[in-house]
């Protein structure tokens, strides 16, 4: 049951993820091209354009492994006590 826990937070990283980086860059807008961006569909069609999908899911690796392991856990710990 820990393998399905593990998956479970490997999913919710890959959904969520590009939401999350959409979101900071509209937050911060620490570059200038990213200024003219008024919502998200504009800031999602300028950051496709100008660095691709791989954009999306930079530094994805350290919430997958964390992700990954506390739902492991937390699957784990559920059939063991319940």
């Amino acid at each position: 049951m820990s393998l399905a826990g593990l998956l479970a937070g490997v999913a919710q990283v890959l959904s969520e993820h590009p939401l999350d980086t959409l979101k900071t860059r509209l937050q911060t807008r620490a570059r200038a091209d990213l200024l003219s961006a008024r919502g998200w569909p504009s800031l999602l069609t300028l950051t496709m354009s100008s660095e691709g999908p791989r954009a999306l899911f930079l530094g994805i690796w350290p919430r997958l492994l964390t992700y990954g392991a506390v739902k492991m856990s937390l699957f784990g710990f559920y059939e063991h006590f319940r």
